[in-house]
């Protein structure tokens, strides 16, 4: 079960807006087609694979790109581009945004010998899978994951050349079993079972 990102034309995003070249990326996805699959289920664990991240732009052998939470506009934020960038005033603040807050899971991405870089696949948190589930149950279906990596410097730039259209990326979701508490609920269940065994031996003693 998954959901593809983004719309028609848009690129791998990010807000700009500084003379660094201070940037943050973020995804939005619209989690219409993933609430139909899930029919009322929620999600248990989730991956997010960026499959056309572009070329690495960094000097170092290394970068740590971290996903974050979005508290602002989900549905504005998915509106901006290159061409349509938010103010200067609001840009700072959403980019800090896309930055910072609720930790969604992080990765360690390597130069590659040459070429562009190959997919990247990161486990989201429970923290994430807890917002998915959130999405889920609310009016709005459009779920934003920022990203960042702190490890960047100077004019570096993460990903270059990112492709464009509706499939950069996705979200790869495993639901809760139906009728299922899953291992840690059985092993719960079986705890309390025994526990009420030996407090009935001890009443009849």
């Amino acid at each position: 079960m998954g959901a593809d990102c983004c719309r028609t034309g848009q690129v791998f995003s990010n807000i700009i807006l500084d003379a660094a070249n201070n940037r943050s990326n973020y995804l939005v996805f619209d989690l219409s087609s993933l609430a139909s699959q899930l029919a009322g289920q929620d999600a248990r664990s989730a991956n997010l694979t960026l499959t056309q991240p572009g070329f690495y732009g960094s000097a170092d052998p290394t970068e740590t790109f971290t996903l974050w939470d979005f508290t602002g506009d989900v549905t504005a934020l998915k509106g901006y581009g290159f061409t349509n960038p938010p103010n200067a005033a609001d840009a700072v603040a959403i980019r800090e945004d896309l930055r910072s807050g609720i930790s969604y899971g992080s990765t360690v991405i390597s130069q590659p010998a040459g070429g562009p870089l190959s997919s990247i696949t990161i486990t989201l948190d429970p923290m994430a899978i807890a917002a998915i589930n959130s999405t889920l149950d609310s009016a709005n279906l459009l779920f934003a994951i920022g990203g960042f990596s702190d490890t960047l410097t100077g004019q570096q730039l993460l990903f270059q050349s990112s492709g464009g259209g509706p499939n950069i990326a996705r979200l790869d979701v495993v639901p809760v079993p139906i009728g299922g508490v899953g291992l840690p609920g059985m092993v719960m269940a079986l705890g309390g079972i025994i526990a009420l065994a030996r407090r009935r031996r001890k009443a009849a003693a």
